[in-house]
């Protein structure tokens, strides 16, 4: 009721925040087992399956085996052709036997293995590196990457005291120094900007006049949107606009300027928030408190020894606000909606004495990963020496039995023709 037009929506002002909670910490934030997970991971769909590290190791293993076979048919045989090839093979796949302590060439083959597992491995720890700090990180996760950040979070209110350092204090003062500016998009009004005006309210003064810095027309021509800059993070402003003019709602904005001083950086301030009654305009003097809270992000170092740094930024919560005069149409009459001279919006902005901390540190360091991961490279050399050693004693019995019952067909075969032959001359 007593809007100018219905045609605006509330996608064509939408609201918009740039602060957001801190991820949580994931359930695995141990290097070792995501290491482990990630090696011995296989994808459960097909696009999935070809990049994971078992599928190139399990292949590789396969066509160890073929040539493995291939050498045994060779020896069978007796393929003197190529009897030649065979030993220099053998001779290769000696020099480059990782797994075994003696020499057999079996071994060496099956250290391609160990070697693709290798090359996973420090691929990973490559990529798990750059995973820190979460806000620079470079690595690209595909589709298939489940791997977490290199980092860990937490976060709690505090008090704004200084460290004994000093390294913290920088950056509330940065806080402070922010300068805003708010943009009220006044929508569903005819006012224009002559009928538009702001002012601080100030104890024991009338007012102070603040000066807008700009005021133009939306193209949708029934949405005024002002600009004034604050002078003070805590200040009460008061919008005037004189006249029978109403309005259907609005969206106030916030903006203010980043600024980077060495290992401290404020980021930009750009928020907006729309405000609203459902069918019904803003009331005749309507009011909205607005509460800032400093978030300070401290990232920990990678390297020991390095400093940590900071970035802050603000929240902004809309504590409480009356934008209706249902209830007094109700009870004196909706006539009353149409007599309104001025309309006034009041909006308090103060500021929380606490401020909010996210701590940001890595799970693991670079010294550390290079440690954890040759650990790593060692137990999968153990894992196929003791596979090795595991197979080769359950193997070996059958194969001697197999040889025995091989050597005694043989033995049979050979004593036949001899048995026949002597009968055939007594």
């Amino acid at each position: 009721m007593a809007s100018v037009d219905d045609s605006v929506t509330l996608y064509s002002y939408p609201s918009y925040s740039q602060t957001f909670a801190y991820p949580d910490t994931s359930d695995m934030n141990n290097y070792d087992d995501l290491l482990i997970q990630n090696i011995f991971y296989i994808g459960k769909s097909t696009s999935c399956l070809i990049t994971t590290p078992m599928f190139w190791t399990l292949l590789i293993i396969g066509l160890c085996f073929i040539v493995w076979l291939i050498m045994i048919l060779i020896k069978k045989y007796r393929c003197e052709k190529v009897n030649h090839h065979r030993n220099t093979a053998k001779q290769f796949f000696k020099g480059i036997n990782i797994i075994t302590e003696d020499e057999q060439w079996i071994g060496g083959l099956l250290s391609f293995a160990t070697i693709v597992l290798f090359c996973f491995a420090l691929w990973f720890a490559t990529n798990y590196i750059k995973l820190y700090p979460m806000e620079t990180s470079s690595y690209a996760r595909g589709s298939c990457d489940d791997a977490s950040y290199n980092a860990l979070f937490d976060n709690a209110l505090q008090l704004p005291l200084s460290n004994p350092d000093g390294t913290r204090w920088p950056i509330f003062d940065m806080l402070d120094e922010q300068p805003f500016t708010m943009t009220l998009n006044l929508v569903n009004t005819r006012a224009y900007c002559s009928n538009i005006s702001f002012q601080q309210n100030r104890p024991g003064v009338n007012y102070l006049r603040l000066p807008m810095t700009t005021c133009i027309l939306q193209p949708d021509n029934i949405t005024r949107s002002v600009s004034v800059a604050l002078p003070a993070h805590r200040i009460n402003v008061q919008l005037n606009i004189t006249g029978p003019y109403f309005v259907g709602g609005f969206r106030l904005c916030l903006h203010g300027p980043g600024l980077i001083k060495g290992f401290n950086k404020l980021h930009g301030l750009d928020m907006c928030q729309f405000f609203f009654t459902p069918n019904q305009t803003l009331a005749r003097a309507a009011t909205l408190s607005v509460v800032f809270i400093k978030v300070v992000n401290q990232t920990k170092p990678l390297h020991v020894g390095d400093l940590s740094q900071y970035d802050g930024r603000w929240a902004a919560i809309f504590a409480e606000n009356s934008l209706s005069d249902e209830m007094i149409y109700e009870q004196d009459g909706t006539y009353i909606r149409y007599m309104v001279p001025r309309t006034i919006l009041t909006i308090t902005f103060s500021e929380q004495s606490f401020f909010l901390q996210n701590n940001q540190k890595p799970v693991v360091r670079i010294a550390e990963l290079a440690f954890h991961t040759l650990l790593f490279c060692t137990l999968v050399i153990e894992l196929f020496a003791l596979t090795f050693l595991v197979l080769k004693l359950i193997s070996k019995p059958f194969i001697h039995l197999i040889g025995c019952c091989w050597r005694r067909s043989d033995n049979q075969s050979f004593k036949l023709p001899t048995i026949l032959s002597k009968k055939k001359y007594a």
